[in-house]
């Protein structure tokens, strides 16, 4: 069936096996509601289990979108619950002072198999579409929120590696200063030391700027575009 002999909404539903509109929305949503969750809270046991369920869902909606690989959305499941089940269990047992480094690494994953497989469905797309512009400006977030964890993460062990003019590094603070990284504002208030966070803090400003400029440039460019056509 041509483009022209389709029903009307089609492009929205499951097309050739593509992933409908409406679960590109829901994950957009789920990752927004992420990133509230970690710019709002300073940390504590409800900010945790409330990150890691988000992130839990964001990767089950991720794998959701591919709808002819069962065994990505049961490992995706299983993931999402042992992460929120771990979370919980370290609230139960009195641990809920900040994350430990085993909870950032099992959350920082979730995060990171988001846009891997957010990529893997838009890469399917036959037509350049408002979901392969959810799609990418989805994974543009999860990046930001992916080094957000790697960053908290190598304060746990490295307490000195970035410098603050403003005061403690809190789990929100490192979030802000990951989006100013991705997005090269760079307004200086907080510093990378270590050589490590540096490497880390170049690579991710290199990764934002070539996204923005060759993924989301492209899609927006050709919207509504085949393929097919070029």
């Amino acid at each position: 069936m041509t483009d022209a002999a389709a029903p009307a909404g089609a492009h929205d539903g499951d097309v050739a096996g593509q992933a409908p509109l409406h679960r590109y929305w829901r994950l957009f949503l789920a990752v927004v509601a992420l990133f509230v969750v970690q710019a709002t809270f300073r940390g504590g046991a409800v900010a945790r289990v409330l990150e890691v369920l988000l992130a839990g869902t964001a990767l089950v909606l991720a794998a959701q979108l591919e709808a002819a690989r069962e065994r990505v959305l049961r490992i995706a499941v299983l993931v999402a619950v042992g992460s929120l089940v771990l979370a919980v269990l370290r609230v139960v047992l009195g641990r809920d002072g900040d994350a430990s480094g085993g909870l950032l690494l099992v959350n920082g994953l979730v995060v990171a198999a988001g846009p891997v497989l957010i990529l893997r469905s838009i890469a399917r797309h036959p037509t350049v579409s408002v979901r392969t512009m959810i799609g990418a400006l989805t994974t543009y977030v999860l990046i930001g929120l992916f080094f957000a964890m790697v960053y908290r993460a190598i304060l746990l062990f490295d307490p000195g590696a970035f410098a603050s003019a403003t005061g403690d590094l809190d789990p929100a603070a490192m979030q802000y200063f990951s989006f100013v990284a991705l997005t090269t504002v760079g307004f200086g208030d907080i510093t990378p030391v270590a050589s490590l966070t540096r490497t880390l803090v170049v690579l991710e400003a290199l990764i934002g700027q070539i996204y923005l400029v060759t993924v989301v440039a492209l899609v927006v460019g050709n919207l509504g575009r085949s393929r097919r056509q070029g």
